[in-house]
């Protein structure tokens, strides 16, 4: 990382900011602790967004026959597609409904009216087997919704890094499970509703590295033995998922999108003993106040301009 890249950086108070707050999550998960290595990767992830962004329905839309053959053989019994924001996620759900697979889509109440407007859009362009529907999550009625639409032969499809809904009941303790070099606390009401709707659970990913060109679909049928306990089988699934995914995020880690959310809904966290002192803290400024991040527990506080300086002086 040169100077110039640094200082392009820093005078961009948000992206700083985003920066700081990713940098500690890399800390904790992946942990690298390199400062050129954190703004390479945040480099990259960046890059990778913006290319998500623009990629071509048209070329996504195009699957191979192999694809559609697997796909087909799981098309008639309903199950439980789990995926994560990575690679080119947007039209995963797509695939699968050309494929014709039906598709009950849980998404946040915050992202629905968008999710609605480019799925109308597709739906006139390409010819789609399978049906969907887009379910709120922050429906308190979500679970009769999601019985109704598996009898009627609907799959559920869900972000395991997607927002927090009616299935994850608010009262209760988030579930803490590994990732890499720490953990984090998440959702899984998902996979109560596998469980009580007997629904095998797929995890469903897509990691090209070009989003201009299309890349098959990584599958992967979640062990899940014969268990009657309810609490070992969510423990078993949940841990099973993250294990299996922890393979894809190594490979591919500026391919996440939800690096740049995951310390406001996930508290990343890991084994203190493994933290230097040297890596541990990052100023920030936003007009005219000045902050101190500390990137273990992902507080800030306030210092003065001159404190500001001084510390910068020495972290750069």
């Amino acid at each position: 990382m040169g100077l110039h890249d640094l200082l392009s950086l820093r005078s961009d108070a948000e992206k700083w900011k985003t920066f700081a707050f990713m940098s500690a999550s890399f800390q904790h998960i992946l942990g690298i602790f390199d400062f050129s290595q954190q703004f390479q990767l945040f480099s990259n992830y960046y890059q990778y967004g913006y290319q998500r962004r623009a990629a071509p329905l048209q070329e996504w839309a195009n699957q191979d026959r192999e694809e559609i053959k697997v796909l087909n053989l799981l098309r008639p019994a309903p199950r439980m597609w789990v995926s994560f924001h990575l690679g080119v996620y947007q039209w995963i759900p797509l695939r699968l409904m050309i494929a014709g697979i039906s598709v009950c889509l849980i998404v946040s109440r915050s992202v629905l009216q968008e999710y609605r407007a480019i799925y109308a859009k597709l739906v006139e362009r390409i010819p789609l087997e399978g049906k969907l529907w887009f379910q709120e999550a922050e429906d308190p009625k979500i679970f009769f919704a999601l019985r109704r639409f598996v009898k009627m032969g609907f799959h559920i499809f869900v972000f395991a890094d997607g927002a927090f809904g009616s299935i994850d009941h608010p009262n209760k303790k988030l579930a803490e499970v590994k990732l890499l070099e720490g953990s984090i606390r998440v959702r899984s009401g998902y996979i109560n509703i596998a469980s009580l709707f007997n629904l095998p659970i797929t995890k469903i990913i897509e990691h090209s590295l070009d989003p201009h060109k299309w890349q098959p679909l990584k599958l992967y049928e979640i062990p899940n033995e014969t268990i009657k306990n309810h609490k070992d089988f969510h423990d078993q699934c949940l841990g099973n998922l993250y294990r299996s995914f922890e393979k894809d995020l190594v490979k591919f880690p500026h391919l996440w999108e939800t690096w740049r959310y995951l310390h406001r809904y996930y508290h990343p966290r890991s084994e203190l003993l493994n933290w230097n002192s040297d890596y541990r803290i990052i100023p920030l400024q936003a007009k005219n106040e000045y902050m101190l991040l500390d990137k273990f527990t992902y507080r800030s506080h306030q210092i003065d301009k001159t404190q500001y300086e001084s510390l910068s002086k020495i972290i750069f």
